[in-house]
């Protein structure tokens, strides 16, 4: 209802247009292209620009991450990461396969307190 308020003159001209007799206007006047200009070149100008500077940023953006992309280090093996969180090559096997595990993490990213508990399938 707003959207067809703030359009009901272009709606009734192209109502009238489209009305018999055909691609005429009978009951409205053509519409002044220099006001309408006026009232938008701003507008207009101003999204121009907008868009520039946003292609010209992404462009920018783009070959900047290109420049800063480094590989991935190569994936922890299991001793390594057990060591790293203070556990046992053993317990870390058991806990990858555990369903339910509660783990407690201290500030320095060890592990404090760990339960697991294997629920039995219904």
């Amino acid at each position: 209802m707003i959207i067809a308020y703030f359009f009901h003159e272009g709606i009734a001209r192209a109502y009238d247009y489209f009305s018999p007799p055909m691609f005429q206007l009978t009951r409205m006047s053509p519409p002044d292209w220099a006001y309408r200009w006026e009232k938008l070149r701003g507008f207009i100008a101003a999204s121009a620009v907008l868009v520039l500077w946003i292609a010209f940023w992404a462009f920018d953006s783009r070959t900047r991450m290109r420049a800063t992309s480094s590989p991935q280090p190569a994936p922890l093996d299991a001793a390594e990461y057990a060591r790293r969180v203070g556990l046992k090559v053993g317990d870390l096997e058991v806990w990858r396969t555990a369903k339910i595990q509660t783990a407690d993490i201290e500030a320095t990213l060890h592990i404090t307190n760990h339960t697991i508990s294997n629920p039995t399938a219904p």
